[in-house]
């Protein structure tokens, strides 16, 4: 959006700067007019339906009070001053440029608003505290301005004051607009101010003027409304559904506009939508804050944790950013200055993991390229509320001493290095996990004593907290090289597509699908031998597994070795591994017998094909040294998603590791009368096993009970559904549940993000856990919450993918697009407004899903 802008420094009438149109480059200085002001033309600016109007500006009341002998300033009675300014008399000059001003705009009725400095602003809103004069006719605009004056000296607005320490809110703006008509007239909340939830939008209105609205007069109607999937629910009237519609698009422009999730007020009148007002939601610029999104990290841990899980969680993930810092040249001693940011970058709300993005963005603040960086996470976790978020902890110190030259100096030189060196350090990260996951499985567990059993644990815990340096850069690679490909290709291309990128990203031959290719080929090989093929349409997977052939054997024990320690969830720990349930593995491959069409090695040939073409298709549109460079960025990100998944493979087998060996102590810790069963061992934490086992657990009678509790927590847990993004004080935990935000659907349409391109016709399969619930048949919508690597081998069968959450990087998404399989992700409430075997048109480049009746046309 953009409209016409008045010529900065326009004298209007000669006006001595006591009044400024609102669409002006003067009001954009909200010193000169208030922030209320400020706000409204800098959307005017952009060409936001704002009503036409002017601004009295700060001097104007100055002016005024010095013409009236008025002291606002030091210690004064406000009631004397606010009765003082009702009764003064406006100096010549001012009125004239208040009648140039009516003159202007000769309309019947005018609404006169405050706007105060200070007011509106990120940290203080004074909502609520000003006042607001409607259907003002022209001969009551000088005693409303002149009440709008008085009302910055009330008894509300002076405690606010104090209690804020606003020195600034004594001096005010106020604007004189158009008096709009509106059939109906709301607000709308991009961040829940119950839930301080930005999963949804909150839109509330009344019939005929807002002012009802705003006293509280008149119960509003109410309706939420998913960020990503913006639909107008059924039940309003196709007229105010439209208006809605484009409130809600404007919202989500003007959040971007301030960089910040906003708070309007908006009316509709018989031809047209207005924004009346827009202020920041100052929520997330507390001190006490703290703003947690799980949007990426949701789909490694996709369910509440257990006890044990988040132990290990919790411990790794301070381990890795160390080792992170540390490849960078980081010394020790500043990693631990920076501790409390570093050893916080995770939370847990309601059970689930969730990114501290506070904390995050004031890590990534340490590195020389943090604005840069910050982009890039956001890209990468799929992070799409904006905010302004303001530094708190003192982390940035060491750029104001001697080791902000070292520490700069030193990083782009080790950046340089990671980035000749990082296939190698990748490869040496892998030679090292799997010699060292050969020496875990050297003996049966069973034959092994406790304390050898303790050992192995802690040296696998180990591995996971001191060898990850490598697999950190990894991950740090493909965070910066496909947020440089995005910056790029909306430079170069002129294209800020999601879709656009993806297609660049797609047919990489990721270590990820190889489990997929074995399967086939076992499915395969049963299919062209009819008596193994009948025993495994029948399900006597004991029978087939003892008949297989050498060949087969082989291959079984193939990806058994690679590939068995691992399974569905397989980063929750509480999940079981394909070895330990072969009848989840052999479902699979029974999946695969009846999609013979499904060939993963055609597949990925083609996706490949596809996405060379469309390079070149690109990069006929480059030109001199931007061709090379182009180059050279795309295959940096596509070798860097490549790198991740290979690292993401290992940390999903350790994860196995720690299973097993977790699950064997359990068994001997229920044999000694500790435990009820072993599974019960996933509910004590990691050093509390320890202590368990050293004889250091104080009270260990007590444990069958806090595990009754803990369990009795999570499963309450289970039930619930938590945002994506949230902001909590710190110290506080959120309760929610699925009734509190219910999803929209409209005209049996829903939205979401497409990542994967295609469109498909197919049934819907609901799957929330495929180890209770695997069920998927050939060529059916595959539709859940979240998936991880675990589920890789279901998206050769599927014909599309629906997920609740999710982004353009998320393993589902890589997946989907290395196969060609439609996919939409952030789909909110999919898994509860669908339900299985429904007829749906999936289109993945618009992110679009369409329930179609029986006999409907397919897309």
């Amino acid at each position: 959006m953009k409209a016409n802008v008045l010529p900065s420094g326009t004298d209007h009438n000669g006006s001595g700067g006591y009044i400024y149109p609102l669409r002006s480059n003067e009001c954009l200085e909200s010193a000169l007019v208030g922030s209320k002001a400020t706000n409204l033309a800098k959307m005017a600016l952009q060409g936001f339906p704002v009503p036409e109007g002017y601004v009295l500006t700060v001097k104007a009341f100055r002016d005024f009070c010095k013409h009236n002998r008025i002291v606002t300033t030091g210690d004064v009675d406000a009631e004397e001053v606010s009765k003082a300014i009702c009764e003064g008399e406006f100096p010549p000059k001012l009125m004239q440029s208040i009648d140039w001003g009516l003159d202007k705009y000769p309309i019947e009725s005018f609404a006169v608003r405050s706007s105060a400095v200070g007011e509106d602003g990120i940290h203080d809103s004074m909502a609520g505290q000003l006042q607001t004069f409607l259907n003002i006719p022209r001969e009551l605009v000088y005693k409303s301005i002149k009440e709008c004056w008085a009302a910055i000296f009330n008894d509300r607005v002076t405690a606010y004051r104090e209690k804020r320490r606003l020195t600034s809110a004594r001096v005010m703006g106020v604007i004189v607009q158009k008096q709009i008509q509106p059939l109906y007239a709301g607000v709308l909340f991009s961040l829940d101010p119950y839930l301080k939830t930005a999963d949804h939008l909150v839109i509330e209105w009344v019939w005929g003027i807002g002012e009802q609205l705003v006293s509280g007069n008149v119960t509003p109607e109410r309706l939420y409304v998913h960020r990503k999937s913006p639909v107008i629910s059924d039940g309003v009237s196709e007229s105010l559904g439209k208006s809605l519609e484009q409130i809600v698009s404007l919202s989500l422009e003007i959040e971007r506009l301030f960089e910040h999730p906003v708070d309007i007020e908006w009316c509709v009148d018989a031809t047209c939508v207005y924004i009346l007002q827009a202020r920041p939601i100052t929520a997330l610029a507390r001190d006490r804050a703290v703003i947690f999104s799980n949007v990426n990290i949701g789909e490694n841990y996709p369910q509440p944790l257990s006890p044990f899980t988040w132990s290990i969680v919790e411990s790794f993930r301070s381990a890795y950013f160390r080792a992170l810092f540390r490849r960078f040249g980081l010394p020790d001693s500043v990693i631990d200055d920076a501790s409390p940011v570093i050893d916080n970058l995770v939370g847990v709300q309601s059970g689930v993991v969730y990114y501290n993005l506070s904390n995050w963005y004031e890590m990534v603040a340490l590195f020389p390229m943090g604005r840069w960086l910050r982009k890039f996470l956001d890209n990468y976790i799929g992070q799409h509320v904006p905010f302004r978020y303001m530094q708190r902890h003192d982390t940035l110190r060491i750029f104001r001493e001697w080791r902000y030259f070292y520490w700069g100096t030193w990083f782009w030189l080790r950046l340089l290095i990671t980035y000749l060196t990082l296939e190698r350090q990748v490869k040496a990260f892998e030679r090292d996990f799997y010699y060292r996951r050969k020496q875990w499985r050297n003996r049966p567990l069973d034959e092994l004593t406790l304390e050898e059993l303790e050992d192995e644990l802690l040296d696998i815990k180990g591995f996971l907290d001191k060898n990850w340096g490598g697999a950190a850069l990894a991950d740090f690679s493909a965070m910066v090289f496909p947020g440089i490909l995005e910056a790029v290709s909306s430079r170069w291309l002129d294209i800020s597509s999601e879709m656009t990128i993806a297609r660049l990203l797609q047919g990489l031959t990721l270590k990820s699908t190889e489990s997929l290719k074995l399967l086939w080929r076992i499915a395969r090989g049963i299919g062209e031998l009819t008596q193994l093929k009948n025993l495994l349409l029948d399900g006597d997977y004991e029978t087939l597994n003892r008949s297989l052939s050498v060949e087969l054997r082989d291959l079984v024990d193939d990806f058994m070795e690679q590939f068995g320690g691992r399974c569905y969830h397989e980063l929750m720990i509480t999940s079981p591994t394909f070895e330990e349930r072969t009848d989840l593995f052999w479902d699979l491959v029974k999946s695969y017998l009846l999609s013979p069409d499904k060939d993963p090695f055609m597949q990925e040939q083609t996706e490949r094909a596809n996405r060379e073409a469309f390079t070149e298709e690109c990069l006929r549109h480059i030109r001199g040294i931007y061709h090379p460079v182009f180059r050279k960025v795309l295959h940096d990100a596509q070798s860097a998603i490549g790198f991740r998944e290979r690292v993401r493979l290992c940390q999903s087998l350790i994860y196995g590791e720690l299973r097993r060996t977790v699950l064997e102590l359990g068994k001997r810790l229920t044999a000694r009368n500790h435990l009820l069963e072993p599974e019960d061992v996933f509910y004590l934490e990691f050093e509390e096993l320890l202590q368990l086992i050293e004889g250091k657990f104080l009270y260990p009678e007590t444990i069958p009970s806090i595990v009754s509790i803990r369990k009795e927590a999570h499963l309450a847990c289970g039930m619930v559904g938590p945002p994506e993004f949230l902001v909590v004080d710190k110290g506080d935990y959120l309760k929610i549940s699925h009734a509190e935000t219910p999803p929209n659907m409209s005209e049996g349409i829903f939205k979401g993000l497409g990542v994967s391109g295609g469109s498909v016709t197919g049934r819907t399969r609901v799957i929330l856990d495929p180890v209770e619930q695997n069920q998927l048949c050939p060529g059916e919508i595959l539709v859940t919450r979240v998936t991880d690597p675990g589920w890789t081998p279901l998206f050769l069968i599927a014909g599309g993918l629906i997920l609740e959450k999710g982004g353009l990087l998320s393993h589902g998404a890589i997946v989907a697009r290395e196969f060609g399989i439609p996919a939409i992700v952030g789909v909110r409430g999919a898994t509860q407004l669908l339900n299985d075997g429904q007829l749906v048109c999936l289109n993945g480049d618009t992110g679009e899903i369409r329930l179609l009746a029986e006999g409907e046309e397919p897309c």
